[in-house]
């Protein structure tokens, strides 16, 4: 597990090249059994029962999310996309101005999610999951016909 700033303390990462065997394409792609299996160990901290995450990156590939529900795993792919992006914002203008004095109150590293925060957050999010899931059906619903969301039959 690494260290990330916009996904609270501890975050796994899954890493599917150890697990190729010399007749697997080599696509990042989770399409076995093999590799499904490997990816939920990480969700659940190889401790069993409820996953102890809910994001699980992916090296080379981005991130996966679960969720107790289709509306809570949405919501949080969602926003970890949307957090990642203001996280990697911040960090680059960070960066940007490492080499300028610091004035007091203007640069501050980003950090990472206290424990009790990721608890309070993740209670809030679950809280707040319905109005953001109405919005998106309603896009979807009434977007127009070349739409990303239109199914082809």
């Amino acid at each position: 597990m690494i260290n990330t700033d916009c996904l609270g303390q501890r975050t796994p990462v899954f890493d599917i090249a150890p697990l190729y065997e010399a007749h697997d394409p080599q696509d990042l792609l989770v399409s076995s059994c093999r590799f499904g299996g490997a990816l939920a160990e990480e969700f659940s901290g190889r401790s069993g029962g409820r996953p102890d995450h809910t994001v699980v990156l992916m090296r080379r590939h981005g991130f996966t999310a679960i969720g107790e529900s289709l509306q809570s795993a949405v919501y949080r792919a969602v926003y970890t996309a949307k957090n990642a992006a203001v996280q990697m914002s911040s960090i680059l203008l960070r960066d940007a101005f490492a080499s300028r004095p610091r004035k007091v109150g203007f640069m501050h590293d980003p950090n990472p999610l206290t424990a009790e925060q990721v608890v309070a957050s993740r209670e809030s999010n679950e809280n707040s999951q319905g109005k953001a899931w109405k919005l998106w059906c309603a896009e979807v619903e009434r977007g127009p016909a070349s739409s990303l969301y239109r199914n082809k039959v």
